[in-house]
């Protein structure tokens, strides 16, 4: 049988001719065998070796992984399946967790390994492109030294994500088999510490794309930076000022050419951050029948810019219908080019399709995809992993059945907080239609928690169940106010809107700011979120008795994405009631429940250090989305509540 090491021996690794992608994916596994290992040398690069890795003219994405006597031989059909087939190796073979970058689980090392015989190939997919969203990444902005300055009006994004953070992004979503990526919210690629985010995902081989308020790669922002550099008058508008507009496009694309095939270019015309063009430029057309036929104006312009600088060549090109988009092109107002892909989008708020994806009839020789949300800032999750995988399951499954997962990009904020709900859907973009939760739960819980498996799934599914339930009634009006497309879907078998943390935050720093509109609204969810918070409260007390049974080796990652989101959760929940009970009172009222109230805050913060422990400290230096520091400071004020020095 080949051995892969022993006490006294390490197998060398050959490539030939590989570079680039393939160099770094060799890397990963060079640096996961020795750890394995427990060597500190060994598994070199050579003419010849027990491990060959080969990259022939194939299918794309596809790969074998093959160990016999002779070794282990490693074969993709094109750069991205070698990459693919390496570290499928990895997670087969060596048993390491995909996900182990950001959650620190590893094998124990061992003295020496000798794996059976095996052939294993890529699987069949459907979703061609599979993708991420790095979106609100307060954590990962400034979780190491700073990789540069934003040049940027707008105070959650002021500096650069450090590349090594990236890196371990970027090698996680390859280990799931992803292979699409936006990087950072609000990209600007002419700022050269930025491009440097684009540069790392096209030299991991991965395709790389843009945020639908980033057509062509240029958001208002990166536009006006680009007119005041060139000292160009006039309004930033595609109606009053279409030469520089189109200037503008054309020398952004350029920039982005340069990733030549790895770039899908997102297409449309969109304001200020995620607003729509009309709240910004006043010279917009007042019907929607206007707003569509500008739009597709603007799309179809930024087509054949692409197309001109590409010398004709074909391209990959995306408009996602978010927003104003949903309702537009839901209603017929707007054309695309033929093979543009048209993107429906989830209703951020509760994770599930508006009306848009049931009513819009899909055309023969037209390809469709989904943007779907584990997170959203603006009220659904963003620091705990809430999104219920049910939910999710059966989205994807719509999405399969009425042909539309040609596409899948999903904003996953800052990865690392949410990585139960990253991994059941990469699983689930690998077979949306033979997906099963269940299945997939059982089997997650089994390789990491072994025999405490049962306990541990327990404990999760109370977790999805302890979040409040706001109500299809509040879900239509935030879809009315926020101009999505609501739909009712009838009986679910999970609650469809919940309290995550994002509506807890947003409901609070509301309320505290004086700027709260729907107190009617949630002063009849207050028993719920009280219940919730009950819920949340009893959860953690069992899962911190349950810790006897968690497994040595696993008890890091159960205190980190179990026990402390809970308590984050039980905490926020009770910081959130108590505004909304301080709401009805006059200040000098307060001072109780403010005392209470900020005592929740400072718990949190106090309880962060589990989940910034060892590698991980500093982990919340950037976390300025719900800026738990400040609600401190807001709660104190509007409660008359102030700690004695």
């Amino acid at each position: 049988m080949f051995c892969l090491f022993d006490k006294e021996n390490t197998v060398s690794i050959s490539a030939p001719d590989a570079d680039g992608a393939v160099l770094l994916a060799i890397r990963d596994l060079q640096r996961n065998l020795l750890a394995l290992s427990g060597k500190v040398r060994g598994f070199e690069l050579a003419d010849k070796g027990g491990i060959n890795i080969i990259t022939e003219n194939g299918e794309p994405e596809s790969y074998t992984v093959k160990i016999d006597n002779s070794g282990v031989t490693i074969c993709g059909g094109d750069v991205l399946g070698t990459v693919f087939g390496i570290y499928a190796f990895a997670t087969k073979v060596l048993e390491i967790p995909p996900t182990y970058r950001l959650t620190d689980l590893f094998p124990k090392a061992k003295e020496t390994l000798t794996p059976d015989d095996v052939f294993f190939t890529s699987p069949k997919r459907e979703i061609k492109f599979r993708g991420w969203f790095l979106n609100d990444e307060d954590l990962l902005t400034e979780f190491k030294k700073s990789g540069g300055v934003r040049h940027i009006d707008y105070r959650f994004y002021n500096t650069v994500m450090d590349t090594e953070v990236l890196d371990m992004v970027l090698e996680t979503a390859l280990r799931l088999e992803i292979n699409l990526i936006i990087p950072s919210s609000f990209v600007d690629i002419d700022n050269p510490d930025e491009e440097k985010l684009v540069e790392a995902v096209y030299n991991r081989g991965l395709y790389v794309t843009q945020h639908h308020v980033e057509p062509l790669g240029v958001s208002y922002f990166g536009a006006s930076n680009y007119m005041k550099k060139h000292r160009l008058d006039g309004e930033l508008s595609f109606i009053t000022n279409r030469p520089v507009m189109e200037e503008i496009w054309r020398y952004y694309s350029k920039k982005w050419a340069k990733y030549n095939d790895r770039v899908v270019w997102q297409l449309g015309l969109r304001g200020r951050a995620d607003e729509a063009v009309w709240k910004l430029d006043k010279s917009s057309p007042a019907s929607n029948e206007g707003r569509g036929a500008l739009i597709s104006d603007a799309i179809n312009t930024q087509y054949k810019i692409v197309k001109e600088i590409l010398g004709g060549k074909s391209f990959y090109s995306t408009s996602t219908f978010w927003l104003e988009g949903a309702r537009l092109y839901g209603q017929g107002h707007l054309t695309l080019p033929e093979d543009t892909i048209a993107i429906f989008s989830d209703v951020g708020l509760d994770q599930m399709f508006g009306d848009d994806f049931y009513s819009v009839k899909r055309l023969e020789g037209r390809k469709y995809g989904i943007y779907y949300h584990v997170a959203f800032y603006g009220r659904g999750p963003h620091l705990a992993d809430t999104c219920n995988p049910l939910k999710m399951e059966l989205s994807y499954k719509e999405a399969a059945r009425s042909d539309s997962l040609y596409y899948s990009i999903v904003n996953v904020s800052n990865v690392r907080p949410l990585i139960y709900s990253v991994s059941a859907n990469a699983e689930l973009m690998a077979d949306p239609h033979g997906f099963d939760y269940q299945s997939f739960k059982e089997k997650f819980h089994r390789k990491v928690f072994s025999d405490a498996w049962k306990t541990v799934a327990k404990l999760r599914d109370r977790f999805y169940l302890a979040c409040g339930n706001m109500g299809e009634e509040l879900l239509k009006k935030l879809c009315d106010a926020a101009d999505f497309y609501y739909h009712d879907y009838g009986g679910l078998p999970f609650t469809r809107y919940t309290f995550d943390d994002g509506d807890l935050y947003m409901t609070g720093r509301q309320i505290l700011k004086g700027i709260f509109t729907r107190y009617e609204d949630y002063a009849k969810l207050l028993p719920e979120l009280e219940a919730s918070t009950k819920r949340f409260e009893s959860l953690y007390a069992d899962m911190v008795s349950a810790e006897s049974e968690i497994p040595a080796d696993a008890l890091g990652y159960y205190r980190t994405f179990l026990e402390y989101q809970t308590f984050y959760m039980a905490k926020s929940s009770r910081w959130c009631v108590l505004c909304l009970q301080m709401n009805a009172l006059e200040k000098s009222e307060r001072t109780e429940l403010g005392k209470e109230a900020v005592a929740c805050l400072e718990a949190i913060l106090a309880a962060r250090k589990i989940e910034a422990r060892g590698k991980w400290q500093g982990w919340h230096n950037g976390e300025k989305k719900f800026n738990l520091t400040e609600c401190v400071r807001l709660t104190e004020e509007f409660s008359g509540y102030h700690k004695k020095m």
